[in-house]
């Protein structure tokens, strides 16, 4: 982490301090290291099941509290069945059907509920490969499951859908649990981190920019860098707030809180955490500039959106991309359907009325799909 983050951050070459014209500007750098021990907890049991339909869940009493449980337990089951991580559903903190489970805290949940998914998905996988022997005439040794296809190694065009293979089975679901008692009699488990910073502080007024700040982390085998990268900025986030805008103040004497409330704590703004470096796939436009009052040199007529969330999201509603202007609104459902809307804003604000095909809007709808194609090629969104 050392090693890496100081190349990262060309701490060789790191702005010293009392440089520059300003006599009342001074700069800084420094560096922290860390160590965290993770993965012992108390046991854990995990079901995973399919049904005669193909549906996979799995059921775990986990709560998933912000830290992304739901994806990263549907991911490690995905990746032991062979199937897209979309196509395992979740079923969390159901006291009436999910297996016990501790709380979810101290670095615990992948490592504990995650290894249970993992042994109860091996044996579902058994399994269906049981039932796609049979169907297939093939010894089990020589299948393989590859984006939720089941086939002989040496001739692939012998095979079955997992859908398929599910519909097979006699009853009307199968179903694995399994517990785990988390943690090593061999092994301690640790992350490693280390954090480089630059500022600059004006002697005058006490302001403090953070002109610099990179973060390497060594946690192991990382499940889903994306949610990886939000909690390590996250940690950032809460640590710049703490030291730079969130003081306790207290009696010397008394140790009594002198802070008149949590209203006194003055929290970061965007502007706070440039030179945070952002991910190079991250899309949309900076609110940078306005925050610094300044104004576009052309403001956007229309926004582009999409909506991935489907089949895990709160609001049921497809997948769908998407493009707005200030009276009309074009959507793009697609996944397991192909369908467009189109709706007229100023006459129907609540989008009520699909208007796509009606030969009186061919005009500006032909013109939306142009420019819907456009900005999704403008954004780099493939998905």
């Amino acid at each position: 982490c050392l090693i890496k983050g100081a190349e990262a951050f060309d701490w060789v070459n790191r702005c010293k301090s009392n440089v520059g014209e300003d006599e009342s500007k001074k700069y800084g750098s420094g560096v922290a290291i860390m160590i965290y021990r993770g993965g012992p907890g108390y046991p854990t049991g995990a079901e995973v099941r399919v049904n005669k339909s193909g549906e996979i869940t799995v059921i775990c009493g986990l709560m998933d509290v912000g830290e992304g449980m739901t994806t990263v337990l549907s991911q490690m089951c995905a990746e032991v069945l062979g199937v897209e991580y979309t196509d395992v559903a979740t079923l969390f903190g159901d006291t009436r059907s999910t297996p016990d489970a501790p709380i979810t805290s101290g670095s615990t949940a992948t490592f504990s509920a995650g290894t249970a998914v993992i042994r109860a998905s091996k044996v579902i996988k058994d399994n269906l490969l049981e039932l796609a022997g049979a169907a297939l005439e093939s010894e089990i040794t020589d299948l393989v499951v590859e984006n939720g296809y089941i086939s002989v190694k040496n001739d692939t065009h012998r095979g079955m859908t997992v859908k398929e293979v599910a519909s097979l089975m006699p009853n009307d679901y199968i179903s694995s649990l399994s517990t785990v008692n988390p943690g090593s009699t061999e092994y301690i488990v640790n992350s490693f981190g280390a954090h480089f910073v630059n500022v600059e502080v004006d002697t005058y007024t006490g302001n403090i920019n953070i002109l610099k700040y990179v973060a390497a982390h060594d946690s192991g085998v990382i499940i889903n860098p994306q949610l990886s990268l939000n909690q390590v900025e996250g940690g950032i986030s809460q640590m710049l707030g703490l030291a730079l805008s969130e003081e306790l103040v207290t009696d010397k004497n008394t140790g009594v809180t002198l802070n008149g409330s949590y209203l006194e704590h003055k929290c970061p703004t965007i502007l706070d955490y440039a030179k945070v470096e952002i991910p190079a796939d991250i899309q949309g436009e900076s609110l940078r500039p306005l925050l610094k009052g300044e104004s576009p040199k052309q403001w956007r007529q229309m926004i582009y959106y999409h909506y991935y969330e489907y089949p895990h999201g709160w609001h049921d509603v497809k997948r769908h991309y998407g493009i707005r202007t200030r009276n009309f609104k074009l959507i793009h459902f697609y996944d397991d359907i192909d369908t467009r809307e189109l709706y007229d804003l100023q006459q129907d604000p609540h989008e009520l009325n699909n208007v796509y095909g009606l030969a009186q809007f061919n005009g500006i709808q032909i013109e939306l799909e142009i420019q819907l194609q456009e900005l999704k090629k403008y954004y780099m969104d493939y998905e």
